[in-house]
C-alpha cells in the first residue's frame, strides 16, 4: 500500500499504530508500513476503525498472505479477545471478495503468486508478464 495511506491511517488510529509511530520502542519491524493493494484500504479502515475503540489493542502487521488480507495485533490476553478476533475475521472474509489492487468484487486468482483480483486486474497483471 502507498505510505501515503499507511500514513493516513497512522494518523487517523495512532493508539494502534504505536509501534509503527514509535518503531525504536519495540524489537518488531512494524515501521514497514502496509504490505498489501490498495483495494483493501475501506476494509482495514472499517476494521481499525472498530479495534481502535478496545483500548489494549496494538497493531504489529497488515500484509496479503495466499491472497488473504492478514491483520496482525499484540498477543497479550485480553477480556476482549472474542471481539477482536471476530473483527479481524470479517476484515479478512471480505478481503476474499474483494480485488486487492481496485476494491472491486474480486476472487482469488493463481498463477505464481496468489492474489485476490478482480478479471480486470487479472488481465493487467498478465499483461506485464
Amino acid at each position: 500500500m502507498k505510505k501515503d495511506l499507511t500514513k493516513q491511517l497512522a494518523k487517523k488510529y495512532p493508539k494502534l499504530f504505536h509501534y509503527y509511530l514509535n518503531p525504536s520502542r519495540t524489537r518488531y519491524p512494524i515501521g514497514l508500513g502496509l504490505e498489501c493493494g490498495e483495494g483493501w484500504y475501506q476494509i482495514i479502515d472499517e476494521a481499525l476503525e472498530k479495534l481502535s475503540k478496545i483500548d489494549e489493542v496494538v497493531l504489529f502487521q497488515i500484509k496479503e498472505k495466499f491472497g488473504g488480507l492478514r491483520i496482525y495485533v499484540g498477543d497479550k490476553p485480553s477480556e476482549h479477545n472474542k471481539e477482536i478476533g471476530d473483527i479481524i475475521h470479517a476484515a479478512e472474509e471480505k478481503a476474499w471478495k474483494t480485488c486487492e489492487y481496485c476494491g472491486k468484487p474480486g476472487k482469488t486468482k493463481g498463477g505464481g503468486w496468489i492474489l485476490t483480483l478482480c478479471d480486470e486486474c487479472e488481465e493487467k497483471r498478465k499483461a506485464r508478464k
